[in-house]
């Protein structure tokens, strides 16, 4: 299984619904339920028990809903990142199971 594969199964195991989508350069991961992307942005964008050098993702831009205008997209929460650390991001995602 390629890297972007196993990455985007960890997430789609770890969280109830969202998409992820291997933009070559970043991955960009969407969630519909502002707990998952809270959960996501605390425990792996920005954990608070690492320094931000072992941080496992670098975000790019992160985008949320901003009162009643309308996502550009169909789920309101938008990550995009590269990935620093494979390994330990996927570990971090199978601790939200």
């Amino acid at each position: 299984m390629g890297d972007f594969q196993e990455i985007k199964k960890a997430f789609l195991d770890s969280f109830e619904k969202c998409e992820v989508i291997d933009q070559t350069t970043v991955i960009q991961a969407e969630f519909d339920h502002k707990f998952d992307a809270e959960w996501f942005k605390t425990n792996i964008a920005y954990p608070k028990d690492l320094a931000e050098d072992e941080f496992p993702i670098h975000i790019v831009v992160e985008i949320s809903p901003i009162g009643e205008t309308p996502s550009i997209s169909v789920y309101d929460y938008i990550f995009r990142f590269t990935v620093k650390d494979k390994e330990k991001l996927l570990d971090m995602l199978k601790n939200k199971r």
